[in-house]
């Protein structure tokens, strides 16, 4: 009997093939990721990367541009002037190349005409802007080219204009939001609240989710004494995904304000927590109101201190520090925070109001009614700064 053999015979490689397969091995490289390429094109492809990463953030040299020949490409030129406006900010050159691409298309295309306008307003020649913007509209209806003329007429100080703008628009685009959202904001910036309430609740009856009118309708019922409604609105921001330091700093004024003083004090923790030192500034001089609502003036003293700490030019935290100083008869202290105020912020008259009244007290009338003519050029109308004017005038006849 022989040895048995086994079915199973060991491979035999043919010497070629293996020579082959090493010369090809040593030539690519056994790792992924190392290996070079085996073209002289594949060593210029990265010369070239490392090339434009000498460049840095400027991709086009916008100066070597040959503008007229751009002009003649309606893709590229587009996509040029897009870049030109809203990467590299060079309205200029976007107005050049829309020039010239606006001549090629025999002055028939809305879309450069609107550019035209977009690279005029960049630049401030708003009346030029106006023209381009009312011949792209004359050649194409756009929500987008209407809303730009619209900012041009606010930039001329037109409002009026602007609003009648926006309406007649609204009008034929009633599903538009923006339109309504527009003239909202033209009365506010016109101190006309009452006018924009209406708009703001039209856009929400569109747009539930617009934050800028919850945000706004939230504000405005607020300083209505309407804490309860406006609490309702802060807490709609909540749920749209806003936890910011503004939105807990509104709600704990509305929780106060409300009566729910079980819920304030976090309110204001969570605002805290999210703030930056401006914002911190701000919270606190809120606090400080909320404690002198209280009748706790120390800890309103504390927080009128941290706030000045977060922002030493916050003209309302020295105004109310020196108020609680002068209800301390720490006098010259308080005169010292008056002025602060009213050199950290020239527009607001009461620090002005409040240390003409502490110069009444102390019978330094000339002083006073010095102070007082300023706080009724400010605010002509301010029943306390009037009656204290004639309490003055007479004081000083009778000298």
């Amino acid at each position: 009997m022989g040895r048995l053999q086994s079915g199973f015979a060991r491979p035999i490689t043919n010497r070629q093939d293996t020579q082959e397969n090493a010369v090809k091995t040593a030539r690519v490289g056994t790792r992924l990721g190392t290996a070079r390429p085996m073209t002289q094109g594949g060593r210029y492809i990265r010369l070239g990367t490392a090339s434009l990463q000498q460049i840095g953030d400027q991709f086009i040299m916008v100066d070597k541009l040959d503008l007229k020949k751009m002009a003649d490409k309606p893709v590229i030129s587009r996509i040029l002037c897009d870049y030109l406006i809203y990467v590299e900010h060079n309205p200029r050159k976007a107005l050049q190349l829309a020039a010239e691409a606006t001549q090629v298309n025999n002055f028939k295309d809305w879309w450069w005409k609107e550019r035209l306008g977009k690279a005029y307003f960049m630049l401030g020649l708003y009346r030029e802007a106006e023209k381009q913007f009312e011949s792209s509209l004359k050649l194409q209806e756009m929500i987008k080219t209407q809303l730009q003329l619209a900012k041009v007429y606010l930039r001329i100080d037109q409002p009026i204009t602007a609003i009648e703008l926006y309406k007649k628009n609204s009008e034929r685009y009633p599903h538009e939001i923006s339109y309504l959202i527009g003239i909202a904001r033209v009365y506010d910036q016109l101190n006309q609240p009452e006018k924009a309430l209406p708009f703001y609740q039209n856009t929400l009856i569109k747009d539930n989710c617009n934050i800028e009118s919850v945000a706004s309708l939230g504000a405005q019922h607020f300083y209505l004494d309407q804490p309860e409604t406006a609490l309702q609105f802060y807490k709609r921001l909540l749920q749209l995904g806003l936890y910011t330091a503004e939105i807990w700093n509104n709600i704990g004024l509305c929780c106060f304000y409300s009566g729910q003083y079980d819920l304030f004090y976090s309110c204001f923790e969570r605002a805290l927590s999210v703030a930056d030192d401006q914002q911190r500034a701000e919270i606190w001089y809120n606090l400080s109101h909320i404690f002198i609502n209280l009748g706790d003036s120390g800890t309103a003293y504390q927080c009128l201190k941290i706030s000045l700490c977060y922002d030493p030019h916050h003209g309302e935290a020295y105004n109310n520090l020196a108020v609680v100083q002068s209800k301390r008869k720490e006098f010259e202290k308080a005169k010292l925070n008056f002025q602060k105020a009213i050199e950290s912020n020239e527009f607001i008259y009461e620090p002005i109001y409040n240390l003409s009244v502490l110069h009444f007290n102390q019978q330094d009338y000339s002083q006073c009614y010095l102070l007082v003519q300023k706080t009724l050029k400010l605010f002509p109308d301010h029943s306390d700064s009037l009656e204290l004017n004639e309490k003055v005038l007479q004081v000083l006849q009778q000298i």
